[in-house]
């Protein structure tokens, strides 16, 4: 994975809109979906969504590169859909490992993170969110984390994970999760990415999405590549973040959710206002 360095930007907020990038990740570059949304005085909506099978990975970070730049002094809100943390039981435990020895404690322990079982039980979910200790989704994960740090490297900015809902400034980014996104919309949350029936579950959930956000001519795409959409739902992740309107860890847990990452969804409610957004 090279990298070019491109000039450095600027974090300094010219405009009171807000750009969201959201962004399902992959191993594979040609399966990541990307998709911009905004929200300004027309209200939120999607501007665009691109798959990546025609890019490389180099591909992927230049183009987040020129969306930022693109946002000509609005806030820019990145927001990821993949685990950007390690579970602390898993490195606590293997930090002394030995080959052969017994590992003490128990496997939910050491594969989980706190914000996996959290948010799981509260939405009530079907599915576990992936376990980034002891799935292929920890390369996923890995390439999401080179990613961040090329977007820091080429554009000269810290991009910082945000722990402010509510509240975006310059450059930041999130971890979120489609899936649990859905349910903090009472949407449907599977049957939509494989099967026989996966491209009409798709159209439904489509059809059902844009009567909560503008998705603007991108309906009929979104339901047919399920990563276009999974992507776009990171997006919407992204304006439930913006209004503060999310599943935010307790004062307790707030150090290991810094060191494990933390998905940020919002609980079923009412749509939230984004006025505030605006300033």
């Amino acid at each position: 994975m090279s990298a070019r360095p491109t000039r450095a930007m600027t974090t300094e907020q010219t405009n009171d809109a807000l750009t969201v990038i959201g962004i399902d990740f992959s191993k594979d570059p040609k399966k990541v979906g990307i998709a911009l949304g905004v929200i300004d005085h027309d209200g939120p909506r999607v501007e665009s969504a691109l798959l990546g099978k025609a890019m490389q990975w180099d591909d992927i970070v230049n183009y987040a590169v020129t969306l930022i730049g693109n946002a000509e002094g609005a806030s820019t809100l990145i927001a990821l859909d993949a685990p950007l943390g390690w579970p602390q039981g898993l490195w606590k435990e293997l930090s002394n490992h030995h080959a052969g020895a017994v590992l003490r404690i128990h496997a939910d322990e050491m594969f989980h993170r706190l914000t996996d079982d959290v948010v799981k039980k509260k939405l009530a979910l079907k599915q576990n969110p992936m376990e980034v200790g002891a799935d292929k989704i920890a390369r996923t994960a890995h390439h999401a984390l080179w990613f961040l740090d090329q977007v820091r490297e080429r554009t000269g900015l810290r991009v910082p994970l945000s722990w402010t809902p509510g509240r975006v400034s310059g450059v930041e980014a999130i971890e979120v999760y489609p899936a649990a996104t859905l349910a903090g919309r009472g949407l449907p949350t599977m049957g939509y990415k494989t099967g026989v029936e996966a491209p009409v579950n798709r159209r439904d959930l489509v059809s059902k999405l844009a009567r909560i956000v503008d998705l603007g001519p991108h309906e009929k795409e979104l339901g047919e590549n399920d990563n276009l959409l999974d992507a776009v739902l990171c997006v919407v992740a992204g304006f439930d973040f913006a209004a503060g309107d999310v599943l935010r860890p307790s004062n307790e847990a707030s150090e290991q959710a810094r060191r494990e990452g933390w998905i940020w969804v919002r609980l079923q409610r009412p749509d939230p206002d984004l006025s505030h957004v605006l300033r």
